[in-house]
């Protein structure tokens, strides 16, 4: 299928208009046969003598000299002075590829080349004159002092006496004859004493041409030029050489009249423009930085921030928009974002989650073994023993867990032998939210020892809640109205919603008692109509169709009216106030505004659906038509609509609640789960301590031991017959070690030695016993490392896609590993070619070029080079591929590291070839900051790879609006949008 050109034209928006960055071949301009050899510098070409060879990809073409045109193969001089003159104001001589311009008697050439400017001829030697030297128009003329009169000899002495002008008039000079007589270029006027100039003396002192009439001269000017008011003068227009303006020009009766653009000032010569400073004044009304460009400057933001649709403040980028900036979850901050990784995962190079290796710290804690699973760990126990509810500590695998007694609940136990059984029951006014309100439970060796109810393993009781309800109810509501057109405009729907839910609750008969609600209305203009409602479009109205979600809280629970009581009530309630509803508007009663008018509800359109639908607020879950609280110990999900248990160091004493507090006294992750008091934040023994079960009372370590962890039923040896001051130790730096380990090294009790963390671990800690595995598969670059921040993920990243993908440096956002080589090979499918946009790379150039990317056509080194860098390069640049296909390759060395480099490609259709490359190529696409910030905004990336691969997947940007670009980045592509597509 064949992309719609009108289309990509018309599509205006600005993702679509960066369709443009999708390159192409050259230009085809005059197809040759191929050669293997170079033919234009061979000389083996067939191009005219008047012609220039221009090497091609696959071969040549031949071009015309300036000045000549192509017929049939062979360049002949163009005439450029059949044409306008050649814009010669007098003259124009056609030579061998080019003209000249020449000017009549009494003018000389402008600088221009074209136009003819008067000669002042009284310049030398006063132009012969024996007296005075008056200089005209295209001409000149001599004058004589006071008491001397022009000689008619020559018209330039001058000789004694004045009897020829005083007694005859004559306004040049006396004949012998006694008549008066006119220099040469004149003729006699018909009174005999004055003299008519003609074309002939000085072009008529017309500046360009010159006619003869019997009143004497009339001056006409060359094409673009304008006549001035002295008649003679000719002064180009706005059309010549721009009227001599440096920018806008604006033809006048005075002539061309100079003004500037916005950003620039008029300079005193009236022509030039000059630069005016923005940033002067106010800082540019910039919230940040200022910077000045030649004819208008721009708001640059510190990182983290872009510029806002007013184009002067800064506000916050919203990295955690892009799905991949972070493995897990993605926190914004201002300016910046920081990744958390979910429980069980360790952050590394800046945005990755991998898991965690618990076991490599001391066996995880567990007193038997340790296995190290996805995400988290399990311990487990040798034969005849089973896990503490601590899930660490192993005891004899023939005992019953105690139960305790939850929150308004029953709970009998008895013991037979080896085997307990205990009935559970909620209270008569209580219900639980998440099981049964009443079960038995086992627990012997039939059951290995484990509390079971049927099948299903059982660790701990619910709690019954008090807290009950009825439940709201839900009915869908339709109906008809007419208005002048039919929209659906959130704001419309919105004030539908408010009118309505206003209308019942206020008025009596309705019995709703701020109690009814209407949750949403939706609208449909192309609803199938009933037979008598399609009068109403006779009548050029629109006839819209409503639909309503009507929503009626239940009463309170009092007396013997349970839930279920209340339930029913408020069935009947919701049953009465739609029947009245409808009684009003069959009665023309009931109204609403939409689009500044009353609207009535039409007759007999009113319906409401059978289906009731029965839900609950926040805190609450539907069991058997009635809203039971979550219980203490527990909060409401919003996302999963579930009642979840309080984790450890939490606890809830409320009922119905979307949150459970933090216990004041301990961190986060510690403590029993579901505390339903704050007294049960602090029941675990403390480390230093341990106890039979791991809760209160406790007793301290004895000396020689340690304990690190809540609510353990032992302490660890120190081991190596290391020893402790004294009871309650607390970690193993407590041990008299024979020396304190520095960061990345450990301490080893078989040889009471210092050792060093080896490759892929770390400690960050003094006088420590182990060090930590790196998370996941990340390795360090050498041994001895003292943070996870060192640990790195050697793999090569990216993702190459069959239309557009990216190549990442390994380890990146983070600094990339030493001594590692990535290879990436791009091959686009047929008729396409590689468009690559490089936002920024780090590389270290201390050690010359130890670390490098390249990228070329193939692995062979003297194949086409398209980019190369070996130091960092924070502006971004694109560029299309020398060749068809692409070979990266990345190399790094043991000395030095770096952030590296996230680079995008896309393939595209090569017909775009020339589009792109003109855009590519102008450096105004990347001399702006703020363009700049474009070409490295992931979003905006990931969105323009996507178009430009594929341009039908425009339409899945089609609404994004032009406020995600500047003006001067819509303006630079737009040009070369239309030209393109219009050619």
């Amino acid at each position: 299928m064949k992309f719609n050109r009108t289309l990509l034209v018309c599509g205006c928006t600005v993702l679509f208009l960066l369709i443009i960055f999708a390159p192409t071949a050259n230009a085809k301009k005059g197809k040759r046969k191929k050669s293997k050899e170079d033919a234009c510098k061979k000389g083996t070409h067939d191009c005219h003598k008047d012609a220039i060879c221009i090497s091609t990809r696959k071969s040549y073409t031949c071009k015309c000299n300036p000045g000549y045109y192509d017929d049939k193969k062979v360049c002949k001089d163009r005439d450029e002075c059949n044409y306008d003159n050649g814009g010669c104001v007098h003259f124009c001589h056609n030579t061998p590829g080019n003209y000249t311009c020449s000017c009549k008697p009494g003018f000389i050439l402008d600088k221009d080349g074209q136009n003819c400017i008067d000669e002042n001829e009284c310049f030398t030697a006063k132009g012969g004159c024996q007296h005075q030297c008056v200089n005209s128009m295209g001409s000149y003329e001599c004058r004589c002092n006071a008491g001397y009169s022009l000689a008619s000899a020559d018209s330039k002495s001058c000789q004694f006496g004045r009897w020829c002008q005083d007694r005859l008039k004559c306004e040049h000079f006396c004949q012998p004859n006694g008549k008066c007589g006119c220099r040469q270029g004149y003729r006699l006027h018909s009174d005999g004493k004055h003299c008519i100039r003609t074309c002939s003396a000085g072009n008529g002192g017309c500046q360009h041409n010159c006619t003869d009439t019997p009143e004497g001269t009339a001056c006409i000017c060359a094409p673009k030029y304008l006549l001035m008011s002295d008649q003679r003068t000719c002064v180009a227009t706005c059309e010549v050489n721009n009227g001599g303006c440096d920018r806008k020009c604006t033809d006048s009766q005075k002539g061309p009249t100079c003004s500037c653009p916005k950003g620039y000032k008029l300079h005193q010569d009236g022509r030039t423009c000059l630069d005016v400073d923005e940033c002067e004044i106010n800082n540019g009304e910039c919230s940040h930085q200022c910077v000045n460009n030649v004819g208008s400057y721009e708001c640059v933001c510190p990182k983290g921030f872009k510029v806002e649709i007013n184009q002067r403040n800064c506000v916050d980028i919203n990295e955690c928009e892009v799905n991949s900036t972070c493995d897990h979850t993605c926190v914004n901050t201002p300016g910046s974002y920081h990744c958390q990784c979910d429980k069980g995962y360790q952050l590394y190079g800046i945005t990755h989650c991998a898991d965690i290796d618990e076991c490599s710290i001391n066996d995880g804690g567990c007193e038997n073994e340790c296995k190290n699973t996805e995400g988290g760990f399990r311990c487990s126990c040798r034969n005849g023993f089973k896990l503490h509810s601590n899930g660490k500590d192993c005891i004899p695998n023939n005992i019953c867990d105690k139960l305790t007694q939850p929150s308004n609940s029953r709970l009998n136990c008895k013991k037979e032998n080896d085997k307990e059984t205990c009935n559970f029951q909620c209270q008569r006014t209580a219900k639980s939210a998440t099981t049964k309100d009443n079960f038995a439970l086992e627990c012997g060796p039939n059951t290995e020892f484990k509390w079971k109810f049927g099948n299903s393993t059982v660790t701990s009781l619910p709690h019954c809640s008090k807290t009950i309800k009825g439940p709201k109810l839900k009915r869908t509501v339709t109906f008809l109205f007419v208005a002048d057109k039919c929209r659906t405009r959130r704001s419309l729907r919105e004030l539908i919603r408010r009118n309505i839910t206003q209308q019942l609750n206020e008025q009596k008969k309705y019995n709703c008692r701020q109690t009814c609600n209407v949750n949403t209305v939706e609208i449909d203009c192309n609803a199938r109509l009933p037979k008598r409602f399609r009068k109403y479009k006779k009548d050029k109205q629109a006839v819209v169709a409503a639909e309503l979600e009507m929503e009626i809280d239940s009463l309170p629970v009092k007396g013997k009216c349970d839930a279920a009581c209340t339930t029913k009530r408020t069935e009947r309630r919701m049953k009465k106030a739609l029947k009245k509803m409808r009684k009003a508007a069959n009665k023309k009663d009931f109204f609403f505004r939409y689009d500044k008018a009353d609207r009535y509800i039409l007759k007999k359109s009113l319906k409401f659906k059978k289906k009731v639908d029965f839900s609950c607020s926040d805190g609450f879950l539907l069991v058997k038509e009635a809203c039971v609280a979550c219980s203490v110990g527990t909060f409401f999900d919003k996302k999963q609509k579930q009642c979840k248990i309080c984790q450890r160091g939490t606890y809830q004493d409320k009922e119905g609640q979307t949150l459970c507090n933090l216990c004041p006294q301990v961190k986060l992750g510690i403590g029993i789960l579901g505390a339903v008091n704050i007294t049960q934040c602090t029941v675990l023994c403390p480390p230093g301590s341990y106890s039979k079960d791991g809760m209160l009372p406790c007793l301290d370590c004895p000396k020689n031991f340690y304990q690190s962890e809540y609510g353990r039923l032992r302490c660890v040896p120190c081991g190596g017959g290391l020893e402790t001051t004294g009871l309650g130790s607390r970690s193993f730096k407590q041990c008299s070690t024979k020396a304190t380990c520095s960061p990345g090294h450990f301490y080893d009790i078989q040889t009471h030695t210092c050792k060093v963390c080896p490759t892929g671990s770390y400690q960050m800690e003094y006088g420590q016993n182990y060090c930590t595995a790196c998370p996941g598969d990340t390795i360090t670059d050498e041994d001895a490392t003292t943070n996870v921040s060192e640990c790195k993920n050697a793999a090569c990243g990216g993702l190459l896609g069959k239309f557009h993908g990216f190549i990442q440096s390994p380890n990146y956002p983070g600094n990339y590993p030493n001594n590692r080589e990535c290879i990436w090979r791009i091959k686009p499918g047929k008729k396409r070619r590689i468009l690559v946009i490089i936002p920024e790379v780090f590389l270290q150039q201390i050690d010359k070029c130890g670390d490098i990317l390249v990228m070329r056509q193939s692995k062979k080194p003297s194949s086409l080079t398209s980019y190369e860098a070996c130091e960092t390069k924070e502006r971004p640049i694109a560029f299309t591929s020398r060749s068809k296909r692409m070979w990266i390759q990345f190399k790094s060395d043991g000395k030095n590291t770096a952030a590296g480099f996230s680079i995008p490609y896309v393939t595209y259709n090569e017909e775009y070839q020339p589009l792109i490359e003109d855009i590519v190529k102008d450096g105004r696409l990347y001399n702006s900051y703020q363009h700049q910030h474009i070409l490295k905004d992931r979003k905006l990336l990931n969105a323009l790879m996507e178009v430009i691969a594929q341009p039908l997947n425009y339409f899945k940007y089609a609404n994004v609006s032009h406020t995600l670009m500047p003006q001067s980045f819509i303006k630079l592509l737009t040009s070369k949008v239309r030209r393109f597509f219009s050619s």
